[in-house]
């Protein structure tokens, strides 16, 4: 029993990272939604079918940049040896090729989803652009 609490130590580190991603999160989301609605970047009420209002987009903006910039913390911290060794020893550089390719996947992902907020894509052009 006492193995297993103590490994739990070893997680210490996700509860704060959860709580400043969600806080940065719950910002970013807040800062797109005031740029869409002061460039127009909306959804009319007619567009929409459950809202009497206009319903701002760039959602994915702030959770794209909200994941990377996380990303790039954890990279950063995990170098000066902020987290666990275990940790600091599941990131290493060759690993670090593979974080690019997951973000130029989501970047792709991400900016398919902007042009489509921006210019209201067809279906099939969104789905085909994403994969």
């Amino acid at each position: 029993m006492l193995e297993r609490l103590s490994s739990f130590r070893t997680f210490e580190w996700i509860i704060p990272v959860f709580l400043i991603s969600s806080g940065l999160s719950f910002a970013l989301s807040f800062l797109c939604k005031r740029v869409a609605e002061a460039l127009e970047i909306v959804n009319a009420p007619a567009q929409v079918r459950h809202s009497d209002r206009k319903v701002p987009l760039l959602g994915g903006v702030a959770i794209f940049s909200a994941f990377w910039i996380m990303i790039s913390a954890i990279l950063i911290l995990s170098r000066s040896g902020a987290f666990p060794v275990w940790a600091r020893s599941n990131l290493d550089p060759g690993s670090l090729n593979r974080f690019l390719g997951v973000f130029v996947g989501t970047a792709i992902i991400s900016s398919v989803g902007l042009i489509d907020d921006v210019k209201n894509l067809k279906p099939f052009i969104r789905i085909a652009a994403q994969v």
